[in-house]
């Protein structure tokens, strides 16, 4: 009897042992089998490298920095739902909620960062009127048909006032990009400057193109130049008092390169 009691306690303490063995190889499998890739890249798809991920859930933290191609792995981590966090000096700081699991290289995140917003913008980006007529993608004589004040993001980083003028182009001085006449939409970063401006006037308007908005902007108030009784006054250098506008966009296109 004692003999049979000692063989039922040998097994019933191996079996034990085979089961804490069990149960501590699934719970060190279950803590460390998840994991959460991706990439992070700007608002045009560039990869950003340095990008300082951050997963936490309850008392976990565990950070990863991302390399040249954008691309980081968060390793070790339990299977559940962790608050993610992107840090770039310069960009807005993404959080997300992302359920980890073993299958993350298979679902890569793609945390796409928006550039930090600043609030004052250079109003007067190109300060001589030579180099303002040699970088603008458009100049046209324009009536504007509305002015509008709005409070928000442009996507580029700006993200104070605008205002927004509708215009009929009445001629194409300088066109670089093959626009046509017709309805025009453009920008002015602020909105301060409005009053200065009237909807049934015509104005001699210096425009870039901005590809992260795809829109026309001034370069600022000097280079939305009004046209009263067929004359201009042209900003700048060469600045004359009450120029015939004939001859005011002589010079504009003589600047160019363009007749």
């Amino acid at each position: 009897m004692a003999g049979a009691i000692s063989v039922l306690l040998r097994a019933t303490v191996r079996t034990a042992v085979v089961l804490a063995v069990l149960v501590s190889t699934a719970a060190a499998q279950d803590a460390g089998s998840a994991q959460i890739t991706g990439r992070a890249i700007d608002p045009s798809g560039a990869p950003l490298p340095g990008v300082r991920i951050t997963a936490t859930r309850d008392l976990v933290r565990k950070e990863a920095t991302t390399g040249n191609d954008g691309g980081f792995a968060i390793s070790g981590l339990a299977p559940a739902t962790y608050d993610v966090r992107a840090d770039l000096p310069g960009f807005e700081t993404v959080s997300i909620r992302v359920p980890a699991s073993a299958s993350g290289v298979d679902n890569p995140l793609t945390i796409r960062m928006r550039v930090g917003c600043f609030a004052s913008p250079g109003l007067e980006v190109i300060g001589q009127f030579d180099d303002a007529v040699k970088a603008a993608d458009l100049v046209v004589r324009v009536r504007l048909d509305s002015i509008e004040n709005y409070q928000r993001r442009v996507d580029d980083g700006y993200c104070g006032p605008i205002t927004v003028f509708e215009a009929t182009i009445r001629e194409l001085v300088v066109n670089r990009r093959s626009q046509r006449p017709g309805p025009l939409r453009f920008v002015m970063l602020n909105t301060e400057l409005a009053e200065f401006f009237r909807a049934g006037n015509d104005y001699i308007a210096f425009l870039v193109w901005h590809s992260g908005t795809s829109t026309y902007r001034t370069y600022g108030r000097s280079y939305l130049v009004p046209v009263r009784d067929g004359k201009v006054n042209l900003p700048g250098s060469i600045r004359e008092s009450d120029q015939p506008l004939d001859k005011a966009l002589a010079v504009v296109r003589a600047l160019s390169g363009q007749r």
